[in-house]
C-alpha cells in the first residue's frame, strides 16, 4: 500500500491497447493508489495530450510503440509543455536506442513489459517523494512563513528540474516572479555563488551518478545536463573535478 501522506491529483496511463490500460489501473487500484490518485487513461498521443493539458497529472506511464504518433514523440511534445509530470517508459523492447532517447528526451524511467506492478510501486514511491517537495512549498508559502526562504526554495527546485537545457538566471527569476536585479541579489545571498558556478556545480554532481552507469554513453550525458556537445561537458568537468569524464568513470575508488 502506498503511503498515507504521499498525495497527488493524477496519473495518466497511455497505451493503444485498452486492455493494457485497464490491466494497470486495476493493479494500481489493488495497490491503493485510486485512494490519493485521479487514475486517467489514454488509447492514443492525441487523447493523452488533451487530458495532460485538462488535468496536469503528476505522473504519466505510456507506452513506446502506440499506431499514429509513437510514445518518443509523445513525451518530446509533452516536454514542451510548461507543466513537467514524472514521466515513465513501458516497452516490449529492451533496445539501446530506445532507452537512450527516452533519457534523453527526459523520462525518469524506463520499464519492460510485462510490467512488474511491485517494480513500478517501487519506482512511482520514488518519484512521489520528489514532487512531494514541490507540494510541501505550497503548503509553506500558502502559511507565508519565510518569504524569501519560499521563493529560494522554489527557484533552486526549478533550477535542479531544468538542468538539462540552457537555462539562465532571468529564466529562474521570471518563473518565481522577481526582478533580475532583485533575485540575482538574493541568490548570491542565501546560496554565496555566483548563478552560472552553483548551476554548472549541479551538474558536474549529477553526472558523478550518470558516470556510474556504464551503459550511458559521455556525449548523452552531456546532452542530458544541458552542455552543447561532450568537449564542452568534458572542459567543464575538467575544470570542476580535475578529472575528465572518462578518467573518473576508469577510477571508482576517487568516488
Amino acid at each position: 500500500m502506498i503511503d498515507a501522506e504521499v498525495r497527488a491529483i493524477h496519473i495518466l496511463m497511455v497505451d493503444d491497447d485498452k486492455l493494457i490500460c485497464e490491466n494497470i489501473k486495476s493493479k494500481l487500484t489493488r495497490l491503493g493508489y485510486a485512494s490519493h490518485y485521479t487514475l486517467l487513461m489514454a488509447h492514443s498521443a492525441t487523447e493523452a495530450e488533451i487530458l495532460y493539458d485538462r488535468h496536469a497529472p503528476e505522473f504519466v506511464i505510456t507506452d513506446i510503440h502506440m499506431t499514429a504518433v509513437n510514445g518518443l514523440t509523445l513525451i518530446q511534445r509533452l516536454m514542451d509543455r510548461r507543466h513537467q509530470a514524472n514521466i515513465v517508459v513501458l516497452s516490449s523492447y529492451d533496445y539501446y536506442e530506445y532507452v537512450r532517447t527516452a533519457f534523453l528526451l527526459g523520462v525518469k524511467d524506463y520499464m519492460l513489459k510485462p510490467l512488474d506492478i511491485d517494480e513500478l510501486d517501487s519506482k512511482l514511491k520514488k518519484l512521489g517523494a520528489v514532487s512531494a517537495k514541490s507540494r510541501e512549498l505550497r503548503e509553506e508559502e500558502a502559511g507565508a512563513i519565510g518569504t524569501e526562504r519560499v521563493v529560494m526554495r522554489h527557484a533552486l527546485l526549478f533550477i535542479e528540474d531544468n538542468l538539462s537545457r540552457s537555462i539562465s538566471m532571468r529564466d529562474v527569476a521570471d518563473h518565481v516572479g522577481l526582478s533580475y536585479t532583485y533575485f540575482s541579489r538574493l541568490f548570491k545571498e542565501h546560496t554565496q555563488s555566483h548563478f552560472a558556478h552553483y548551476v554548472h556545480l549541479l551538474r558536474i554532481e549529477r553526472s558523478r551518478k550518470y558516470l556510474q552507469e556504464p551503459s550511458f554513453k559521455i556525449q548523452d550525458i552531456a546532452k542530458k545536463l544541458g552542455y552543447e556537445n561532450s568537449s564542452e561537458y568534458s572542459r567543464a568537468f575538467k575544470k570542476y573535478t580535475g578529472q575528465y569524464p572518462s578518467e573518473y568513470r576508469e577510477r571508482p575508488w576517487d568516488r
